[in-house]
């Protein structure tokens, strides 16, 4: 049955999301194939708060750029508001490989930029981060400010965010040509 969103959905052409940690759990269990989302086919700018568990899966929001054809422009900020545990963290890498074929078969034709903001560079955000960068061939700049993580037990302190910066670094395997990483 269609939401009552589903009248104007397809004409938004901006969309800010302030996704909940009781979402997020939804969207880590979430199985959807990239060819069955409901497209968003006029959404050229998405802009995301995750209020995420460090080192959860965060595959769901990659195959959600896949429904939007037009997006240009891409925003995450990152709300780590708890540690995901061991089995959740392993779980979700394993989603990521379970699609990686399809990442690779997928070109997003119109992504230009794409802004990670408060990222803590966890296992699973550089292969979040990763999965966007093979899909966006047109891209022309990925802006990573990095992030201290969560507050708790595992907590990756101020200190750290040099270590974050370097892991940040990695993603430059990923770029298409011409397109630049900048780490703010």
């Amino acid at each position: 049955m269609p939401s009552g969103h589903s009248e104007y959905s397809h004409q938004l052409e901006r969309l800010l999301l302030d996704v909940p940690i009781g979402d997020m759990c939804w969207a880590q269990n979430h199985s959807l194939s990239l060819n069955k989302l409901p497209q968003l086919r006029c959404l050229k700018q998405l802009e995301m708060t995750l209020h995420a568990y460090g080192g959860g899966s965060l595959l769901f929001f990659v195959m959600l750029t896949t429904a939007c054809p037009l997006l240009s422009r891409f925003v995450v900020q990152f709300l780590y508001e708890a540690r995901a545990p061991e089995q959740l963290m392993a779980a979700g890498l394993l989603h990521y490989e379970r699609f990686e074929t399809d990442f690779r078969d997928h070109h997003h034709p119109c992504l230009k930029l794409v802004k990670l903001i408060d990222i803590a560079c966890y296992q699973s955000d550089l292969k979040f981060a990763s999965a966007l960068l093979q899909i966006a061939k047109s891209l022309d700049k990925i802006i990573i400010r990095p992030g201290t993580g969560y507050h708790g037990p595992g907590y990756l302190g101020p200190e750290k965010i040099s270590t974050v910066r370097e892991r940040a670094k990695s993603l430059e395997a990923y770029l298409a040509h011409g397109a630049k990483l900048v780490i703010l």
